[in-house]
């Protein structure tokens, strides 16, 4: 919507239940998050959980069909998980998924470990996430977004492939002014690590315009024309 740009997805459905009224859009979510998880099974795909928040009516209906027309229950706690036949984004292949509604999210997993990872994603939002506690998370994302605006991606990543002294990546990208501007957090042990990683990091980015480094992180941006803009965002 910020861009005007319809067709920056091959789709405009987000999630598909089969024999439900509703399919979830792109245009009726505030947004979506999608958390990988190493499979046990190297041989195969990472696990993902979905993390969508609908807009309130869509929220409440999708909770009425999901009670009515859920094919399996789990009580789990103070929550119920709903085995469902469905899939997300991009997917044509109905598949067995697991559904559960918590405070205004519809978490959503779909493979024999679906469950596990619904189960997990509950209990992590009983307490604050460990994650999020930690420093040098904290200081990483602080840095990302403390003096941009609004974005239209996010992702944090633990494996950044491209320098691998790097502990943690954070990338953002925004649309300003029909430019793409899109910054890297790349998080360190120590500031010597971080000073000696530079070059490398110059070198893996040559398209780059600005480079900083705040202590033990180096903020990298680079600047696009707006036709780009679909490359850079699925590129998250």
């Amino acid at each position: 919507m910020k861009t005007g740009n319809y067709s920056l997805f091959p789709s405009d459905k987000l999630l598909v239940i089969y024999n439900f009224t509703i399919e979830l859009k792109i245009l009726d979510t505030e947004f979506s998050v999608t958390a990988l998880y190493q499979n046990p099974d190297p041989n195969l795909e990472d696990l993902a959980l979905n993390i969508i928040k609908p807009k309130q009516d869509l929220y409440l209906a999708l909770g009425r069909e999901l009670e009515e027309k859920g094919e399996i229950k789990f009580p789990y706690k103070s929550h119920t998980i709903i085995q469902v036949t469905g899939y997300i984004v991009n997917q044509t292949v109905y598949v067995k998924g697991y559904a559960a509604m918590d405070e205004g999210y519809l978490l959503y997993a779909e493979g024999t470990r679906g469950l596990d990872l619904i189960k997990q994603s509950l209990d992590t939002a009983e307490k604050p996430s460990q994650f999020f506690e930690q420093q040098q998370v904290k200081t990483s994302l602080y840095l990302l977004l403390s003096k941009t605006g609004d974005e239209l991606g996010f992702s944090y990543s633990t494996l950044p492939y491209t320098v691998k002294e790097a502990n943690s990546i954070s990338t953002s990208i925004h649309y300003e002014e029909n430019l793409v501007i899109t910054r890297y957090v790349f998080a360190f042990n120590d500031t010597d690590t971080a000073v000696k990683s530079l070059e490398n990091i110059k070198k893996a980015n040559l398209e780059a315009t600005d480079f900083q480094r705040i202590d033990n992180y180096i903020i990298v941006t680079a600047k696009y024309g707006s036709q780009l803009l679909v490359i850079e965002l699925r590129s998250l």
